[in-house]
């Protein structure tokens, strides 16, 4: 099942010289993927960062509180390394069963 529509250029990936010379992964383009696919894949993991605190989440995934509640609010889509952080963060939370059940710690508003 795909998990999201990632663009190539197929038109400049030199396929008529790999036919004859054999495939060359460096030829091909990768744009990404589109604005949407990523803000439909980070939805998620958005709203499961909001049931921790800002400040235990970012202890646990090692990154500032700031770019935790950036994250939080939607004003940003962190990078690919900030984004496995979180991840990781979450999973070593979702194991311990640390969910914060104070809706006031949880909004991000913890003494």
């Amino acid at each position: 099942m795909a998990s999201a529509v990632e663009c190539i250029g197929k038109e400049a990936n030199r396929w008529g010289e790999q036919a004859y010379l054999g495939q060359d992964e460096a030829a091909q383009i990768v744009y990404g993927v589109g604005e949407d696919a990523a803000q439909s894949a980070v939805a998620p993991l958005r709203a499961e960062v909001r049931r921790y605190s800002v400040r235990k989440l970012a202890r646990t995934a090692g990154i500032d509180a700031r770019s935790v509640t950036r994250f939080r609010s939607g004003l940003v889509t962190p990078r690919p390394v900030t984004l496995g952080r979180l991840k990781q963060g979450l999973e070593r939370l979702r194991d311990l069963g640390l969910a914060d059940r104070d809706q006031s710690e949880a909004s991000g508003y913890s003494r």
